[in-house]
């Protein structure tokens, strides 16, 4: 799995899980 932006986690949907410099974060807008 390639890691992730906050950027890129903020444009998907709410209550998505998205890893953040490798590492598991749960992104609750």
């Amino acid at each position: 799995m390639k890691s992730r932006t906050l950027k890129r986690g903020r444009s998907k949907k709410r209550d998505d899980v998205i890893f953040c410099h490798n590492r598991p974060c749960l992104i609750v807008d």
